[in-house]
């Protein structure tokens, strides 16, 4: 079962990862934002890069350990993403959710059924931290959507 479900959940989050780089990639603007206060297209792809790179690729590999870690919420808010290129934060964003995939694909099964704690989500396993990066992948998804019609 845990093999079936890691496959699925990898899958999904290519084809989340695969959505939003073409809708980044059609944008004509990267520096567009709906508001002075939300975000720019390339801001939303550097929080997309950091965050998997510094949360997730981290927080599995520590989950991973069997040590029941405890996390405290991410927030990369006051993260500086100014003069930074979108295409590099692509690439960044593709180089670190492959290393994602690779890490869990190398997992044994056992693996799979260790936890870490996280004070928003409860016990997560590595694929439930997958799980909740797919989510904030298809937020991420529905309000470029939103934005790019705009």
């Amino acid at each position: 079962m845990s093999t079936e479900k890691r496959t699925q959940i990898i899958d999904e989050l290519v084809g989340a990862q695969r959505q939003i780089t073409a809708l980044l990639n059609s944008a004509p603007d990267a520096e567009w934002r709906p508001a002075p206060n939300q975000w720019s297209l390339r801001q939303i792809a550097w929080h997309l890069a950091t965050a998997e790179q510094s949360c997730l690729l981290t927080r599995i590999q520590q989950i991973a350990t069997g040590g029941n870690p405890t996390f405290g919420i991410y927030l990369d808010t006051e993260t500086e993403f100014n003069n930074r290129a979108l295409p590099f934060a692509l690439e960044q964003w593709a180089n670190a959710r492959q290393e994602v995939i690779n890490f869990v694909k190398d997992l044994p099964d056992e693996a799979l059924a260790y936890t870490g704690y996280h004070p928003s989500f409860g016990p997560l396993t590595i694929l439930g931290y997958l799980q909740v990066f797919l989510e904030h992948d298809r937020r991420h998804l529905a309000e470029l959507q939103q934005m790019v019609v705009q």
